[in-house]
């Protein structure tokens, strides 16, 4: 499933992707913890369908000395990770100063692909830079395992089915 793009801040993690020529939007919010897949309205998606997508989310708090370690260790393994079998993509948030910490996500195709990354020599470098937090890291591990279609706009907003000559415009 290919990632046309995404979006992360403090709050949250929101990313677009391409499946089966149907735009969806994934959105992990940090705060409540709820995930929300959504379709894109221009290119709305008519039915239901499983999909497991697991993401990983690590906030993690080094002394002011140790943040361009910290920072450097997560970009290396940012970018040996993208390509890696089974990830959708991965994120780094350093900007976040008012809290002092360092937000590092990843997503997962599943969780076989995750276990796999997190058994890996890579993930090491992930560890060491756990390690470097002058307090307890915040670890989670999140599971989306629905995905629901055009139909939940319809049912939230009370809508009527758009007519079947409707085309996304």
């Amino acid at each position: 499933m290919p990632t046309l793009g995404s979006y992360f801040d403090s709050d949250s993690v929101s990313i677009c992707q391409l499946n089966d020529s149907v735009c969806r939007f994934t959105t992990l919010n940090s705060k409540d913890l709820s995930i929300s897949s959504q379709p894109w309205p221009a290119l709305a998606c008519f039915s239901q369908s499983k999909v497991t997508v697991v993401f990983s989310i690590i906030r993690l708090f080094p002394s002011v000395k140790q943040r361009t370690q910290v920072i450097d260790l997560l970009k290396s393994v940012q970018d040996l990770t993208r390509p890696s079998p089974g990830c959708v993509g991965c994120w780094l948030s350093e900007e976040d100063y008012a809290n002092s910490h360092i937000r590092y996500a990843e997503q997962w195709e599943s969780e076989e692909a995750l276990h796999n990354h997190i058994r890996s020599d890579l993930y090491r470098r992930v560890l060491n830079a756990m390690e470097l937090s002058k307090r307890a890291p915040e670890v989670g591990f999140y599971r989306a395992s629905d995905k629901q279609g055009f139909e939940l706009i319809e049912t939230v907003r009370g809508e009527a089915k758009q007519p079947s000559s409707w085309q996304p415009g």
